[in-house]
Parts: C-alpha cells; sequence; structure tokens
C-alpha cells in the first residue's frame, strides 16, 4: 500500500546521497533530494530565484575574433541599478530591459 507525505517544511535544505535513506537523522524529515531554482526561507517555505532576462548579445558577438567582455552588477542605490557589459575598450550600461544612451 503507498502512503503519501505531506512535507511542510524544507529548512533542512537538500541532503547529500551519501545521507539517503539516513531517517535517524533529525534534519532528514526536513530535507530533499533535489532544489533546483528554488531559495529556503527562514520559516521553511520556497521561493522562486530571482533570474535575468536576455537584451542582446555582446558588442562583438557577430564577429569571428576572441574578443571577450564581462558582465558586471552595479546597484547605485535601492531603486536604480545596472548591468555593465565591460569589453575591450568600451562600457556598455543596461538597465530596466534597454540600453541606456546618451
Amino acid at each position: 500500500m503507498k502512503v503519501d507525505h505531506q512535507q511542510t517544511s524544507f529548512v533542512g535544505g537538500e541532503i547529500a546521497p551519501a545521507l539517503f535513506g539516513r531517517s535517524d537523522i533529525a534534519q532528514y524529515e526536513y530535507a530533499c533530494e533535489t532544489l533546483e531554482n528554488v531559495l529556503v526561507t527562514p520559516f521553511g517555505s520556497l521561493i522562486s530565484c530571482p533570474g535575468t532576462e536576455y537584451i542582446g548579445g555582446t558588442k562583438h558577438s557577430a564577429q569571428s575574433t576572441n574578443n571577450t567582455s564581462r558582465l558586471l552588477p552595479f546597484v547605485f542605490s535601492r531603486n536604480d541599478s545596472f548591468a555593465i557589459e565591460m569589453g575591450h575598450n568600451y562600457f556598455r550600461f543596461f538597465t530596466n530591459g534597454g540600453t541606456v544612451s546618451a
């Protein structure tokens, strides 16, 4: 006979494979085998991870040369944040789903 178990808290986080079946450990009752794209709150509930949005390719993405670039977060204040694309001799700034232009 199959018995369903309702898990009401996830404060145990993700449990290591070496501990599968170790129901004698107190944390085992509140842990999961796999947690993907979620964060565990201190109260035991799960929330989805915030993600990013694809705005466009890098400045040199269409060229065949090996021009690498780096994406950096920049938080100016609680209400103003930017993503900065840093490449060879240039910076590009992104915010609110678009490129910042002067």
